[in-house]
């Protein structure tokens, strides 16, 4: 499993946890960046 497909299978973790505790203090941090790294690697490889 590549990179990419660990930080989405944590992300998937995390929002279930956010959901079942209400806590959303690290979910919230952690997809904000995924989603921010997601964009840049998206632009880097020329995908639109």
């Amino acid at each position: 499993m590549n990179q990419v497909n660990h930080a989405i299978a944590l992300r998937e973790m995390l929002i279930q946890y956010a959901v079942d505790t209400k806590d959303h203090t690290v979910s919230d941090s952690f997809i904000k960046l995924l989603r921010t790294r997601s964009a840049v690697l998206l632009n880097n490889t020329g995908v639109k």
